[in-house]
C-alpha cells in the first residue's frame, strides 16, 4: 500500500528535476519584463559578442588551461583550440586518446570542441562541446556575461558551468 503513494510522488519529483533542468539555462530581457530599448542597452554594455579568444581555467588548480578561439561560420557558433598551458611534465602536443568520434587520436591543439551553437537572445543553445581529457561530448549552453562566457555542458539532468576569461588581444607569443 504504502509503494502505491510513494510512487506519485516520486513520479512528481522527477518531472519537477525535469522541469528544472530542461528550463533554458538563463531567461532572456524580454522575459523578465524589460523592453526591447534595455535588452539592447545591456547587450553593447555586454561587448555583444562571444567571437574571440578565451582562456579556461582548470577548476581544481585555478591555472590557465587552454586559449579557445571562438568563432563564428554559417550563423553557428564553434570554437577552436589554439593553445594549451601545460604544467610541467605534462605533454606539450598532446592527442586526443579518449575521443570517441572523428577527434580520436587527433592532436587537441587545433581541435574543433565547440559545434553547432544557434543564438537565441543573448543564450547560444543546441551545440556541443567536446571535454578532451575524457573524450566525452556533452550538449552545452553559453551565456556572455560581460567579459566572460558562462559555459554549462550538459547530460541529462547533469552539468556543470565553466567560466571562461576573455583573452588580451595581445597575448605576446600565445597565439
Amino acid at each position: 500500500m504504502n509503494t502505491i503513494l510513494v510512487r506519485p510522488f516520486t513520479v512528481l519529483f522527477l518531472c519537477f528535476l525535469c522541469l528544472q533542468c530542461f528550463t533554458p539555462l538563463w531567461l532572456s530581457a524580454d522575459d523578465h519584463g524589460h523592453d526591447e530599448g534595455e535588452a539592447q542597452q545591456a547587450e553593447v554594455n555586454n561587448k555583444n559578442t562571444i567571437v574571440g579568444k578565451w582562456k579556461t581555467i582548470d577548476d581544481t588548480s585555478g591555472k590557465a588551461k587552454a586559449l579557445i578561439d571562438v568563432y563564428e561560420q554559417d550563423g553557428k557558433i564553434y570554437g577552436r583550440i589554439v593553445r594549451l598551458f601545460p604544467d610541467a611534465g605534462d605533454e606539450k602536443d598532446p592527442v586526443c586518446r579518449k575521443c570517441t568520434d572523428e577527434r580520436k587520436d587527433q592532436k587537441i591543439i587545433g581541435m574543433l570542441i565547440l559545434k553547432d551553437l544557434e543564438q537565441r537572445n543573448n543564450d547560444w543553445f543546441h551545440g556541443n562541446i567536446l571535454d578532451p581529457e575524457n573524450g566525452k561530448v556533452y550538449r552545452c549552453k553559453i551565456r556572455l556575461e560581460q567579459d566572460q562566457l558562462k559555459v554549462r555542458g550538459y547530460v541529462l539532468i547533469f552539468s556543470r558551468t565553466q567560466t571562461w576569461y576573455r583573452a588580451e588581444e595581445s597575448l605576446p607569443g600565445k597565439d
